[in-house]
């Protein structure tokens, strides 16, 4: 890879990724489960009946790869309801 210099934690990659599932609009739960949180009944009751489909968790990773590939622009609105709107045709 190329060097920075700068340090560069894991949780950076983390955050960097659960933004870009905010920006992208995702389910909170959604984004819970790809970053492999699990829901503590204690603190949110109704995420503990939520159930996620695969293929909306599959759907959701195409997203975000698209993001990483420079084909979404996660800043731009229209382009993420427009690829939302395929991905759900999709499923």
């Amino acid at each position: 890879g190329k060097e920075v210099d700068y340090y560069v934690s894991m949780h950076d990659f983390r955050r960097t990724f659960a933004t870009i599932c905010n920006l992208l609009r995702f389910n909170i739960y959604v984004t819970k489960r790809l970053l492999n949180h699990t829901a503590k009944p204690r603190i949110d009751v109704t995420g503990g009946y939520v159930q996620i489909p695969d293929e909306e968790l599959r759907a959701s990773m195409n997203m975000i790869e698209a993001v990483y590939q420079g084909k979404i622009d996660c800043f731009n609105y229209q382009s993420v309801w427009a690829e939302r709107l395929k991905e759900i045709k999709a499923v």
